[in-house]
């Protein structure tokens, strides 16, 4: 997945309140099943790490639950990892990740300070 998509998924994550919350006993089964049932519910999902303060430990779950699941990490923040896995059934896909980016920066103007410009299309 590009960085644009990542970024198109992050913004559209922002608003999400955490759908599962890992606690001390990490991934147990049955947080996996909980898992699994939210991407049951919905494409889009927040995993919150209560316990684990070390990124290593968070990132190591984090590629856990995207493996065990078959999704897509679009990122973490500090305790918070967001995951984006297509729907199963094509009625229930409510994301359409963008294949290309609508508009990119361009440098423009003259002079030693560049200005960026957002210009769409490109």
């Amino acid at each position: 997945m590009k960085g644009f998509q990542k970024a198109y998924l992050r913004a559209l994550g922002k608003t999400l309140d955490p759908t599962v919350i890992v606690g001390k006993g990490g991934l147990t089964p049955e947080v996996m099943r909980e898992v699994h049932r939210a991407f049951d519910r919905q494409e889009l999902i927040k995993v919150k790490f209560t316990a684990f303060k070390l990124k290593d430990e968070k990132d190591e779950m984090a590629e856990s639950i995207a493996l065990q699941t078959d999704a897509f990490m679009a990122g973490m923040v500090g305790h918070t990892a967001l995951f984006y896995k297509v729907a199963s059934d094509p009625k229930r896909r409510l994301i359409s990740v963008p294949a290309a980016p609508e508009e990119e920066l361009v440098g423009a103007g003259s002079g030693g300070g560049k200005l960026l410009q957002r210009v769409a299309g490109k």
